[in-house]
């Protein structure tokens, strides 16, 4: 299972770079010398469940050297003037040039450097030619520049029943557009039926939660979501009013979307799942209340649409460069629906470009994870960009909650939503018998299960700003659900956390946010998922000192001890007497401390002295752990064979060896790291960090 990683400082790409591909001859629409790719149909790839793995390429993208960067910026940019053939005088292209290589694109990676794409002349394979390019001196290195391919739906039929005649009729009838009030359901005609049996439905908004995010949180054109698919038509009524228009973008021809904006209905039906318009009487509502859509097309327009790396990377490079300039606001979500199966993959360009916009420009990027053959299969076998480590690779459900059968897994995949009879958005009106639905057609596939997850997303920046999609991750995959598939059961090998809940997840990022606001506690420190555990359950808390510090290696106080055991397990029991000790004052601790000194916890030093702050070894607190967890035989006939093999067993306490020995065979401790070797250190004092854990520790292993 993929696991997200922390963020870290880079730099970014200047800020001045032109948008997008520059050409330096039109593009053909069926691309370069790769042919499309169509979905396996073959009785053994279908048995075996993988797809064919023969790489299909559209010519090799070089990274230049120093000296070959130096003289094409000096020779002026051709990004920025739309013409590169004004660098044809460089000794870089006449060296590529005598090579057989000829220079189509000129392209910016993620580190700023320059790249260009070239394709091999005649009789050359793309292979070849890569190997040819390592060679030149003007090339720093080299890589393959790999065809993607729209991950096709299936379409389902709608179901022409009668109870859907009315709500069809009405999605196509304008009305009043109202004030939406936290608790009320939009007006939109079809959000308002659950039924996936009944059509036409929006039965995800319901089993995704996402009716009751909207009371927590709504996007409302604070958030924009940028859609890399097919395009998107421009002026559909339910979409038009959420769109981006003066900003969209087609990266493959490298020219503004205009016209209709998509000839293949991928794109728009995609769009609409995430952020058709709400509240606004007809057809369907968004799972990202009314958040931005910015159209960005990385398909050719022939008849079986393909991209490739230069044109996702261009696309990338257009919407930071939007990010940076201020063009756009809040984007913090990338949508892709297309792939390349197999494990030979090695598109080191377009994965960095993901990685910079996850971790300097916080853009989260989901991918539909793979429809299998459509039919009755899923792969196993890798699908990119969806299973590279930065993205969020998104499964599909049926309405019942089980795997859609021909939905992809692997290890790598991250989180499942509904993917099966999905009503959208489409360019063409729908019509079944005499029930007329307008420009709107019911899907099938993980393309549309992806948006759900990046419309979730939306939201979840729409709520918190200033997150990372590192803790966006986290909140969605600890509440994603159990998904429970006698049929299908996929969860030795699916990778998925579950089921997407946005509610639970916006209420879980919230409390990601409230526990990360300590200064002194940051992830990648040990114990930073368990004060984030024990903060956002509200058993320990900072110091209220105006620091706004936690105190992890601050020493545990006595008094500290007893009130963390008593938020948890006390309960606001306040019948416990006072405790005869002198030095227990009336004080923030006093009804912690008398209630763990009558249940037996914790005892003071003597009969007139509890030892308010005094510190706790970390043998005394595994002391209080067996006290409170263990029973007498537990700990009196404890096994000691783990104890006694520590290194300084020898140092603890004869009174405290059997408790000790508990909480090592419990794995609540097991020592601390001192030069490769693990040693108890019990007579050092505990600190607030290590309470922490083992509490936490405690809770996830059902011993509290």
């Amino acid at each position: 299972m993929k696991q997200f990683t922390h963020i870290r400082l880079l730099a970014t790409a200047a800020l001045a770079l032109s948008i997008g591909l520059v050409p330096l001859s039109a593009r053909a629409d069926n691309g370069g010398t790769g042919a499309a790719a169509a979905a396996p149909s073959t009785a053994a790839s279908a048995a075996a469940g993988q797809a064919s793995t023969s790489p299909e390429t559209d010519g090799v993208i070089v990274t230049l050297t120093n000296t070959a960067e130096r003289e094409l910026q000096s020779l002026g940019d051709g990004r920025a003037n739309g013409d590169i053939s004004m660098l044809d005088s460089s000794s870089t292209f006449q060296e590529l040039d005598q090579a057989g290589l000829d220079v189509t694109q000129q392209i910016t990676t993620a580190d700023g450097d320059i790249a260009l794409e070239v394709q091999p002349e005649q009789g050359v394979s793309d292979q070849e030619a890569l190997e040819d390019a390592l060679e030149l001196d003007s090339v720093e290195s080299a890589q393959l520049n790999y065809v993607y391919n729209l991950i096709e739906p299936v379409i389902d039929e709608p179901l022409a029943s009668a109870a859907s005649t009315d709500a069809a009729r009405a999605a196509t009838s304008a009305g009043e557009v109202s004030t939406l009030a936290v608790d009320q359901m939009p007006n939109d005609p079809w959000a308002k039926n659950s039924n996936p049996d009944e059509d036409p439905n929006q039965y995800y908004l319901y089993s995704s939660h996402f009716v009751e995010a909207w009371n927590m949180a709504k996007a409302d054109a604070d958030v924009t979501v940028a859609v890399l698919d097919s395009g998107v038509m421009l002026n559909h009524d339910d979409l038009k009013a959420n769109i981006l228009t003066s900003l969209a973008w087609d990266s493959y021809y490298n020219k503004a979307l205009t016209g209709d904006g998509d000839n293949v209905g991928h794109g728009t039906h995609v769009a609409g799942i995430i952020a058709a318009t709400a509240n606004n009487s007809i057809g369907i509502a968004g799972g990202s209340y009314n958040a931005n859509i910015l159209p960005v097309k990385v398909f050719s327009d022939d008849s079986s649409p393909r991209s490739n790396t230069t044109a996702i990377i261009s696309a990338y490079q257009y919407i930071m460069t939007l990010v940076s300039s201020g063009a756009v606001d809040n984007l913090h979500v990338i949508n892709m629906s297309l792939g390349y199966y197999g494990s030979d993959i090695n598109d080191r360009l377009l994965e960095e470009t993901i990685r910079t916009a996850r971790e300097d420009y916080r853009i989260a990027t989901v991918c539909a994870a793979g429809n299998g053959n459509k039919v009755d299969t899923a792969y196993t076998e890798n699908i990119y960009p969806a299973d590279f480590e930065e993205c969020i690779a998104v499964t599909a459900l049926t309405p019942t909650g089980s795997n859609v059968v021909f939905s992809d897994y692997n290890e790598a995949k991250d989180i499942s939503a509904p993917g099966a009879s999905i009503w959208s958005t489409y360019l063409r009106d729908t019509t079944i018998g005499n029930v007329k639905f307008g420009k709107y057609n019911r899907m099938t596939g993980t393309s549309m299960a992806s948006p759900m997850v990046s419309a979730a997303v939306a939201l979840m920046f729409a709520q918190n700003p200033d997150a990372t999609v590192d803790q966006v991750c986290q909140a969605l995959y600890a509440t994603a659900e159990p998904v429970v598939d006698a049929e299908n059961n996929r969860s030795e090998l699916s990778g998925s956390h579950g089921a997407l809940n946005v509610a639970a997840a916006l209420v879980e990022l919230q409390n990601i946010i409230d526990a990360s606001q300590f200064p002194d506690v940051k992830p990648g420190d040990w114990f930073y998922d368990a004060v984030l555990d024990i903060t956002r359950r509200g058993i320990m808390n900072g110091y209220d000192d105006g620091t706004g510090t936690f105190g992890p290696n601050n020493d545990l106080l006595r008094e500290q001890a007893a009130a963390v055991f008593y938020n948890y397990l006390g309960k606001s029991d306040t019948s416990a007497p006072r405790a005869p000790h002198k030095d227990v004052l009336d004080d923030w601790y006093t009804v912690g401390v008398n209630w763990a000194y009558d249940k037996g916890y914790i005892n003071g030093f003597s009969d007139e002295v509890f030892g308010v702050g005094q510190p706790l070894t970390r043998e005394q607190l595994c002391c209080i752990f067996a006290n409170i967890l263990a029973s007498e035989d537990e700990v009196e006939n404890v096994d000691m064979t783990k104890f006694e093999a520590m290194p300084d067993a020898d140092k603890t306490s004869s009174w405290a060896r059997k408790s000790v020995a508990w909480c090592i065979n419990k794995e609540l401790i097991n020592g601390v790291d001192v030069d490769g070797e693990r040693q108890i250190q019990p007579d050092v004092n505990c600190s607030r960090g290590m309470m922490a854990a083992l509490l936490s520790s405690a809770i996830k292993f059902g011993l509290i």
